[in-house]
């Protein structure tokens, strides 16, 4: 980094001190307002409570505009010139449709859906976009006495890559783990010739024959290695398109509680195992496209 660079950071660094000292203090006057509003309202005292949780929701709007406000100047001066370096276009504050989402065939429709973080780019000369994304099932539980409280339950969490390929494929899907899917009408589990693959990874497909030609021990081993690599992982194959679904542990997270130069160490360490690890799987898939191609398979 030149001179400039590390004032710069410099800079950034000391507003990031000072933010976050000002969102703990917020913080703190929030919870003893709301607090003392408590007491308030149980001595009687309703106009003094009232005030008190005003002023409380009031410092919690300043916390949160303060968050807000960091989060995007450590985006787009830390964030935005890593993904440009990989030549990849980064907007923290957009992300995916939902529609978009739920055409990969992985997901249930939710309740309540969030999408931030967005790239994009080209990769092995596919198109690609990706965002994180999390999804919510929302529900009203009502206890033994008639009161009733509303649950959030998480579906999923992590980041969507969405690939444009030259591959025109009948729906094959690919999940690790415990993963709930949506409607899976007209597919059939697929068992194949590797155990440790199976012991990972619950495939279901529309054609068995083509499936069998996708998945051939080279690209078991390769979603084998992934797996090893990135933790779990969800994959779909429908028409041109390839979308792959990594869980939480690899979203693009701004966490102000760290120091400038750690989130910039963290950003390209993320960034780079993200695109490679993305990079190596449809590289994979694409050699084994040409082979089919070839009639090999």
């Amino acid at each position: 980094m030149n001179e400039m660079d590390e004032l710069a950071l410099e800079e950034l660094e000391q507003k990031r001190k000072n933010t976050y000292g000002n969102i703990k203090l917020f913080g703190f006057i929030s919870i003893l307002a709301f607090a003392l509003a408590f007491i308030a309202y149980v001595s009687d005292r309703a106009t003094l409570g009232i005030g008190l949780a005003s002023l409380g929701l009031v410092f919690l709007g300043m916390l949160a505009y303060l968050y807000q406000t960091i989060k995007k100047e450590i985006a787009d001066k830390i964030y935005q010139p890593i993904f440009e370096e990989l030549n990849l276009e980064f907007e923290y504050q957009k992300g995916l449709d939902l529609e978009e989402v739920l055409s990969s065939g992985l997901f249930e429709k939710p309740d309540e859906y969030d999408s931030y973080g967005l790239i994009k780019g080209v990769v092995l000369d596919f198109p690609f976009k990706a965002s994180n994304i999390s999804l919510w099932e929302v529900e009203e539980d009502r206890d033994s006495e008639g009161n009733t409280r509303t649950v959030r339950y998480l579906i999923f969490s992590g980041r969507l890559y969405i690939i444009d390929t030259p591959f025109n494929k009948r729906k094959i899907i690919v999940t690790s783990g415990r993963h709930n899917l949506p409607s899976t009408k007209g597919m059939q589990k697929t068992k194949l010739e590797s155990e440790e693959f199976n012991k990972l990874f619950r495939v279901l497909a529309e054609d068995q024959i083509e499936v069998r030609k996708v998945l051939t021990p080279n690209v078991m081993e390769r979603f084998i290695d992934l797996r090893k690599r990135v933790g779990k992982f969800h994959v779909s194959i429908i028409e041109n398109k390839v979308y792959v679904a990594i869980e939480k542990s690899m979203k693009i997270k701004i966490k102000i509680n760290k120091p400038v130069k750690e989130i910039i160490e963290h950003a390209k360490h993320l960034a780079e195992i993200e695109i490679e690890s993305v990079s190596s799987l449809i590289n994979t898939l694409k050699m084994q496209e040409e082979k089919i191609k070839r009639g090999l398979f």
